[in-house]
């Protein structure tokens, strides 16, 4: 039975990723930061080391990759104790990407790399799909085109799931720049055409998604039948602004 005091943690911590990914870093790290307290003094590793990487994304988002890396390293030590291999490779793909966006190339590389080989080890094909697409990116940087084809390809080979579409999209992306930058222009075009039909699919996918939120909205007796038409007009305004927003947004 969850206590009083780790039902606030959690919602601290809740309220602490949804923070970050809104933009709003500095109320984020506090919530996390409050959250973290708690389950350090009650001795709970998964938790913390889940928290830990939480805040570790915060400050990545936040663009401030040194503090990214010491918590993430933080997380990778609370996971190596709970011989936790998911969380391991979760923290080798994220301080890869630290590395990478702060210009470390080198521990980049054999981060991504010790995440794809746990990764293969353990069927995380999502998790392997992000770090081929990252590993692609990285050698497209360093001038590596050819091992960089290889790896998209690999990519698109893993993510021909419905919930993998995004990382679609990008694998078609990063293959129509390769092969613009080759001179192969018909490639170049097919992936882009791709990567366009994909990303009409995530916009599709989404507008569904806000229709059937809007559905549920109007049946939760929030819009009643004896409404006015100009509440009825306002949400009906409401949702479109929304779907106009999520298109423009991709």
């Amino acid at each position: 039975e969850i206590d009083d005091k780790e039902l606030i943690a959690r919602c601290n911590y809740q309220k602490g990723v949804v923070q970050s990914k809104n933009n709003l870093f500095i109320e984020s790290l506090e919530n996390l930061k409050k959250a973290l307290s708690y389950f350090e003094e009650s001795d709970n590793k998964d938790s913390t080391a889940n928290i830990l990487l939480e805040i570790g994304n915060t400050y990545q988002n936040d663009k401030q990759f040194k503090k990214s890396l010491i918590f993430y390293n933080s997380s990778l030590a609370d996971y190596s104790l709970l011989n936790d291999s998911l969380g391991i490779a979760i923290c080798h793909t994220h301080i890869g990407e630290s590395n990478m966006l702060s210009g470390d190339i080198n521990s980049a590389l054999n981060n991504y790399l010790d995440a794809i080989d746990i990764s293969l080890n353990n069927s995380f094909n999502k998790l392997l799909a992000i770090n081929y697409l990252n590993l692609a990116k990285l050698k497209i940087s360093s001038g590596n085109y050819s091992e960089a084809e290889l790896l998209l390809k690999n990519t698109l080979e893993l993510v021909s799931n419905e919930s993998l579409i995004n990382l679609k999209a990008e694998a078609h992306l990063q293959l129509s720049k390769y092969y613009y930058t080759i001179g192969d222009t018909l490639a170049a075009i097919y992936h882009l055409k791709e990567n366009s039909v994909t990303a009409d699919s995530i916009a599709y996918h989404k507008a569904n998604e806000l229709e059937s939120f809007y559905g549920e909205f109007s049946n939760n007796n929030l819009v009643d039948n004896d409404d006015s038409p100009s509440t009825a007009l306002f949400l009906s305004t409401l949702f479109i602004i929304i779907v106009v927003i999520v298109f423009m947004l991709l």
